[in-house]
Formats: C-alpha cells, structure tokens, sequence
C-alpha cells in the first residue's frame, strides 16, 4: 500500500514539473516575440521575404525547446508580424480540392455506363428479350455537340430507350426527380423547423433462389408495416420519401434494402425501434441512420442509390429477364405528412428582382458560331458516336488540366 501511495506522489511531482517547464518556456516564447516586433522595422529597399506565398517584410524567428533526449532540440519557425494578404493574392491562389474528394472526369463515367449498358444488352438478347436489347444498345449511341474544341457546352442524344434499367435514361430520371422533390422537401423543411432530416436505411435478410420482385415486394410490404407501428409514429410522423435499391447477393440471391429521407420529431430509441423492425421482418433487425446536413444533399444520397449504375458484371440472362418483371413496380416514393405536402404544393412566383428579370429576359441559348465564356473560342457542332465523344472528353479533361497545371502570376503590391 505504501508502495503504491509512493508511486503516485512521484507521478503527480512528475506532471507538475513537466507543467512547470511548459509554463516557462511559453513566457519565453512571448517575450521574444515581443522583442522581435519592437525591432522589426522594415528598411527602405529591404527586399521582403516570401511566408506561405504571401508577401512579408519580417524574418521568422526559430525558438529552440529542451528536449527530454540529451543532445536533441526541437526547433519552432514563428512568424510574429506578418502582412495580411490582399484580395486579389487570395483569388489568383490555386484552390485546394473540395475535402480532398477524388475527382472522376467525364470520360470515365461515360465508359462505365457504356459497358454497363451493352453488357445489359446482351443478356436481354441471350434471354429472348430482341426488342428490349436493340433498343438498349441504340441508346445514347450518337450525340450532337456544340464546343469549341476545349469546352463542350451542349450535348444532345438522338435517341433513348427509357429503360429503367439504362444507365442513361436513369440519369435523366434522376435528374427530373431531383428538379421535381427538391423545392418540396426544403419549402417543407422550413415550414416544420422542430423536424430534423435523416438518411434512414432499412434492410432485410436474402434468400437464395427468391427472385428480385418477390424480394421487393416483401420489403415495401415490411415497411408498410412499419409505418403502421407506434414506434414509427413517434419519432417520423412527419414523413418523407425513400427508393429501393437491389443488388445481386454473394450467394445468388438477391439483396433489397430501401433508403429513406425521414423528418424526425426527437431522438431515436435504437432498441426500441430496432425490436421493432425485427418483428415485422421476423429475421432482420438491421438498420442505418444520419442526420443530414442540406435536402439538397440527402435527396442526391437517396436518388444516387436508385440511379446509379449496376455491378452486372456476375449477371447471367436469367437475372436480366427479372429485372424485366420490374415493370410497373414503385420504387420511388413519398408517405407521411410530407405526401400530403407534395399534393398540394405550388411553385411560388418569384420575389427577387433578379429571378423576375431572369425570367422577363431570359437568356439566349448558344448556337454555332457563338464564343465560348471559358475559351474565347468559336463553337461549332459536331455530330459523334458515343466512342468519338469520349475521345473528345479526353482531350477536353487533358486541356483543362494543362490549363490549371501551368503557373500561377501572383501580383505583388
């Protein structure tokens, strides 16, 4: 006992001391500082030194720290009176990626939904299905472009196949039902600012040898249960919307879960509500939920999952002659409170002067012969298949990064 009670009087003398030397070595560090600003004076035809790519007419001042190793100091470039920099420095500086988010050029994104779509278009074929292959492999297979070489401002399909299924036409829907729900969901979200918006995901076990509108049709009868529990009512009452997405499983079968943007009234009991997806379910109690910071965002997430292109990499002709049963089945949808909303909801007339002059002088879409705002340069239009557009995006991408490569002149003052 004494043992221990010594140990702790040394460790406690220990952290004090270390307190001790810190506290004096941050009054030294003031000090010189103090110093140094009272010395540093810029003299006339003094070149300035460069901190950070800034403009600056004071030296730094390294600061050395003892160091518990014998023989080894560290060593603290303090900068005590630098210039603030101007405007004009802060906008000619390259800016940093947005969160270090890694950015897919279009080119990519192009020939992944191309060999998704053929790659479907051939199991419709393999299956039987003739018509619905010629029509997917026709899709998006020619454009006509308006740029100018180093920019594309204008891009129109000649022909779609308005296949749920194609990676193509789904973009398109997707982008319609962002333009359509997002308005609705933030004119909702400010009428109802006690609700909190959350991404909600619901999952159920799979099932070898189910087929994917069964495994569907047993998830949105789930979650037509749920909605009818107390539990449910509690905490979403005020409703929201969600989408289905399904993806083919590890051992053959196939894996539904839906995705939610729910309003919710106060914090969730995870036990509470977790038993009671399990009793609906009877054999998943497995779910996902996060706050969302904008509509704009949650709604992208939600739609994203129902949107995207599909891995059908590991898909045979059976599986793409289910996708077919598919026709006519909701996957997108809205409930609650917020379905109310939506029925009655009207765009508001505009109130600003600039949507009202916007919309008095609309603005004159491009044509051939017009000049680019990027480049400068004359458009003109060119009629490609879809493998010369991705070349053109290629070179389109590899200008633009040569354009951002090169050197930046910073105006100094």
């Amino acid at each position: 006992m004494a043992s221990a009670t010594a140990k702790d009087r040394r460790r406690r003398l220990k952290t004090v001391a270390y307190g001790f030397e810190f506290q004096r070595f941050k009054v030294v560090l003031f000090f010189m500082v103090a110093h140094q600003k009272s010395q540093s004076k810029p003299l006339e035809g003094e070149n300035p030194f460069v901190i950070n790519g800034f403009n600056s007419t004071v030296p730094s001042v390294q600061v050395e720290s003892k160091s518990k190793t014998p023989g080894r100091a560290y060593v603290h470039n303090v900068v005590p009176n630098a210039i603030k920099p101007q405007r004009s420095e802060l906008e000619n500086l390259p800016k940093p990626n947005n969160r270090g988010v890694k950015y897919t050029p279009n080119y990519e994104i192009l020939g992944q939904k191309t060999r998704t779509k053929n790659r479907l278009s051939k199991l419709f074929r393999e299956a039987g299905k003739v018509d619905v292959s010629d029509k997917m492999r026709d899709c998006s297979n020619f454009f006509d472009i308006l740029t100018s070489g180093q920019c594309i401002k204008k891009t129109v399909t000649t022909f779609y196949c308005s296949s749920r299924h194609c990676p193509f036409c789904a973009e398109i829907r997707a982008r319609e039902l962002q333009a359509d729900y997002l308005p609705k969901l933030e004119a909702f979200a400010k009428e109802n600012p006690q609700e909190t918006a959350c991404h909600l995901i619901l999952t159920q076990k799979q099932y070898k040898g189910e087929r994917v509108l069964d495994s569907i049709k047993r998830l949105l009868k789930n979650f037509e249960k749920l909605r009818r529990r107390a539990v449910w009512n509690e905490y979403f009452e005020a409703g929201g919307l969600y989408g289905v997405e399904f993806t083919k499983g590890r051992h053959g079968g196939w894996h539904a879960h839906i995705h939610l943007e729910v309003f919710r009234s106060k914090f969730l009991n995870v036990k509470q509500f977790r038993a009671a997806w399990l009793d609906v379910t009877k054999d998943s109690m497995n779910f996902k939920i996060k706050r969302i910071d904008s509509q704009a965002g949650g709604l992208a997430e939600i739609i994203k999952y129902i949107s995207r292109p599909k891995d059908v990499a590991n898909y045979t002709a059976g599986d793409a002659e289910q996708l077919l049963e598919l026709k006519g089945v909701k996957l997108f949808g809205t409930f609650g409170k917020f379905r109310k909303f939506c029925a009655s909801y009207q765009t508001p007339e505009p109130s600003e002067p600039l949507e009202i002059i916007a919309l008095m002088f609309p603005k004159e879409p491009l044509i051939e012969g017009d000049l680019c705002e990027c480049c400068g340069l004359t458009l003109f239009r060119l009629r490609v298949d879809i493998r010369q557009r991705i070349e053109l995006e290629k070179q389109v991408y590899a200008a633009k990064k040569a354009i951002r490569s090169k050197p930046v002149a910073v105006s100094r003052c």
